[in-house]
């Protein structure tokens, strides 16, 4: 039944929470996660001749939180891989579940 986790990690409090509550239940039903981090450029385009590395930092620090919730899924002896993606968090969530096979329940999509 919980095979497959998808779990969207975005730094705050409560995806860190979300997080131990998934590695729990993979712990107990055998299951392997997901953790996806969904980064947006808009911001960047402020930043005028600095936009790649705007890009670029954004990235770094999805990564880094991806990093960090990688970690901590492998010290509880759970298996885990990342994804890190660029655009519409919603949109980029509910991709990663269909082309991932994920079963979610997702009303009105």
């Amino acid at each position: 039944m919980f095979e497959k986790i998808l779990v969207p990690l975005d730094g705050s409090e409560h995806s860190v929470r979300a997080l131990e509550n998934a590695v729990q239940i993979a712990k107990k039903f055998n299951g392997k996660i997901t953790l996806i981090h969904v980064y947006s450029v808009t911001a960047c385009k402020y930043a005028g001749r600095y936009f790649d590395k705007c890009i670029q930092e954004i990235r770094e620090i999805g990564a880094g939180i991806l990093e960090d919730g990688e970690k901590r899924a492998k010290t509880e002896g759970v298996q885990v891989k990342t994804l890190l993606r660029e655009g519409h968090v919603v949109e980029e969530i509910l991709k990663a579940a269909r082309g991932e096979k994920f079963q979610f329940n997702c009303y009105g999509c």
